[in-house]
C-alpha cells in the first residue's frame, strides 16, 4: 500500500479558490487580509507535481506512507504573498 498525503494542492483545475485567491486579490492592489502572521509556515504542492511523483511511485512499485507537501525549501505567508506579488 501507497498512502500520499498532500498539502494544499494548488494549479490548473482547482476550483477552490484556496490558493488562486492571492494572486487575484493582490493584482487589484491595496491592503489585503491574509491569515495568522507574515512569520507562519506555509505548504502547498503543485497537482501537476503531485500527479507525476504518484505515478512514479507505482511505476516503481515504492510503498509506504509519504507527506506531500513543498516548497522544498521552508517558506512562510509572508514570502509566499510577496513572491506572488
Amino acid at each position: 500500500v501507497t498512502v500520499v498525503r498532500p498539502g494544499l494542492i494548488v494549479g490548473p483545475g482547482d476550483n477552490t479558490d484556496r490558493f488562486s485567491y492571492w494572486p487575484i486579490r493582490i493584482e487589484k492592489g491595496g491592503e489585503i487580509m491574509a491569515p495568522g502572521t507574515p512569520d507562519d509556515p506555509t505548504q502547498y504542492i503543485d497537482a501537476r507535481d503531485l500527479a507525476h511523483w504518484i505515478v512514479r511511485l507505482a511505476e516503481n512499485k515504492v510503498y509506504g506512507t509519504f507527506n506531500a507537501t513543498g516548497p522544498k525549501t521552508p517558506t512562510n505567508m509572508g514570502e509566499l504573498l510577496y513572491g506572488i506579488r
